[in-house]
């Protein structure tokens, strides 16, 4: 940089040196900075005479060179004395390449380390989502899990309750009714034999729950307690008693139908009391049908009455499913009512 600076003075100073020469020729007489003043020798002569113009103007010109040399060197002198130190200017370029390089790789580094950080932050982000995604599934799972064992239990709910409707539709339900029936039309015919027969048969006095409630008078001339499979011979003579017989075997016939195909449905302690029921059935059909026409002794048949606390039991039954499938209905309204005011 100084060398150049130099050059181009010493170029500037050589073109201004040159205008100078060039100024007679063109009829100016000018030096850098100042007019030339005029010579001594020439003001006397006359401006008009060859001779003498032509003399002094050599004489000027070289008096206009040295000056100008002069003033070169002191430009030189000046110019040298501000020139920069050679090392200054070796620096210069190895200081600017420093900072370039050291720029460039501060750059990068930060470059680098944005990277790093956007990458930490893009790592940090998808372990949040993963785990947010982990723990939403694992309370999709619970939660499924839960459904799971809360669809399994209103499945198993729903299957008990379609089989205690079913119990209490195809069995029980029938069975008791026909059970009722059967009571009131025994009912009947203890107090159609009493108004028939008044001296072979009499009211038990003071009957309670499930005490016989009918007497009959042995050949002995004592009141015994009156059972249907054996008196039911000596019945045969009355028709209208008889009526009430085959009324009630008839729904004894319909009873074990339903004891015999639909057993499944009973529970554990009926069953063996609908199994002595047919049998009671049974020996009473026989009785009916045969060609007995006199009352046994009473007594007589150990077996094949009617079965005690049947009717008890098949009522206990018939209620208790009946009240659970009230509570299930019930139950269901409520959870129907509150998902109709949570929709709502």
């Amino acid at each position: 940089m100084p060398r150049i600076a130099i050059s181009s003075l010493r170029i500037s100073i050589v073109l201004s040196a040159l205008l100078v020469c060039l100024a007679p020729l063109t009829g100016q007489q000018t030096k850098p900075g100042n007019p030339v003043a005029p010579s001594s020798k020439s003001q006397g002569a006359n401006p008009g005479s060859p001779a003498t113009g032509n003399a002094s103007a050599p004489q000027g010109d070289a008096d206009k060179i040295d000056e100008i040399a002069h003033r070169v060197r002191i430009l030189e002198v000046e110019a040298s004395e501000k020139a920069i130190p050679w090392y200054s200017s070796a620096l210069i370029p190895i200081l600017t390449a420093i900072i370039g390089g050291l720029a460039v790789y501060w750059s990068a580094r930060m470059g680098k380390s944005g990277q790093e950080l956007a990458a930490k932050a893009a790592e940090a982000s998808a372990n949040r989502a993963a785990e947010a995604n982990a723990e939403l599934a694992k309370n999709a799972a619970v939660e499924a899990v839960r459904l799971a064992k809360d669809a399994a239990l209103f499945k198993h709910a729903e299957q008990m309750m379609e089989f205690k409707l079913k119990q209490i539709q195809e069995f029980y339900g029938p069975l008791y009714a026909a059970l009722r029936q059967s009571r009131g039309l025994y009912d009947k015919l203890l107090d159609q034999l009493v108004y028939d027969d008044p001296a072979r048969y009499q009211r038990t006095p003071s009957a309670t729950g499930d005490d016989y409630r009918l007497q009959v008078l042995d050949k002995a001339g004592q009141w015994k307690d009156f059972r249907l499979v054996d008196q039911l011979p000596a019945l045969k003579s009355n028709p209208r008693a008889m009526a009430l017989v085959d009324a009630i075997v008839g729904l004894g016939k319909n009873m074990c139908e339903i004891i015999a195909t639909r057993a499944g449905y009973a529970a554990e302690n009926s069953v063996e009391l609908l199994g002595l029921y047919m049998a009671h059935h049974a020996i009473l059909t026989a009785i009916r049908n045969g060609p007995e026409t006199e009352a046994f002794e009473p007594g007589r048949h150990k077996v094949g009455a009617f079965p005690y606390g049947l009717d008890d039991v098949i009522g206990d039954k018939y209620h208790e499913l009946s009240n659970a499938i009230d509570q299930y209905g019930q139950a269901y309204d409520r959870a129907l009512q509150l998902l109709a005011e949570k929709t709502t």
